[in-house]
This record gives structure tokens, C-alpha cells and sequence, in this order.
């Protein structure tokens, strides 16, 4: 089977960014579900992880505020934040984006 094609994911792009992005989450996802490392660890080299968990927490508060959910779900939201930061980061640090012709 092709994967680029693949029929169980019809609206996936087929953009060289789509796969690297995938790259960088997958190796960053089990790494995490291994135990082989904590989320300081999954940070560094990428940002000072006690500003970007106090940032991360931050904007899950305010959003929380902003829209009234309750603010149980900030720690959630700022773990997808913290995941989606260092994700970019890495994905820059592998090239970024590259246009397509």
C-alpha cells in the first residue's frame, strides 16, 4: 500500500511538512509513553521548561476565563500547548517549511 495514498486517510496531505511534522510528534509521543522521558527532559534543548510550563498554564487559565470552562481542563490544555510548542520547535529545527512546486 501506498502511504501517501493511503484510503483510511483520505483528507491527509501529501505535503513534505505533513510527514516531518509527523516525524517530530510520533518520536516525541513515544518517547513520553515510554517513561523515557519527563516532560523537562522532552523540553530541553527546545525552551527553559519551567517558562514554558508557566506560560503553557497561563493561557489555559485565561481561555478557561475567556470561555467559561471550567478550570479543571487548564492543566490539559496547557499539556497540548507544551506538546504543540516543542512539536513547531523541532519541526524548525529539522528545516521548517518547505514550499512545494
Amino acid at each position: 500500500m501506498d502511504p501517501l495514498n493511503d484510503p483510511r486517510f483520505p483528507n491527509r496531505p501529501t505535503h513534505p511538512d505533513y510527514w516531518r511534522i509527523a516525524e517530530v510528534a510520533m518520536q516525541q509521543d513515544g518517547k513520553a509513553e515510554e517513561g523515557k522521558q519527563s516532560v523537562p527532559e522532552i523540553l530541553e534543548g527546545v525552551v527553559d521548561h519551567e517558562s514554558a510550563t508557566y506560560a503553557a498554564t497561563q493561557r489555559g487559565l485565561i481561555l478557561c476565563q475567556k470561555t467559561g470552562l471550567p478550570e479543571s481542563l487548564a492543566p490539559i490544555m496547557a499539556a497540548v500547548w507544551l506538546d504543540a510548542f516543542s512539536v513547531g520547535v523541532r519541526f524548525q529545527q529539522r528545516g521548517g517549511h518547505h514550499a512545494v512546486d
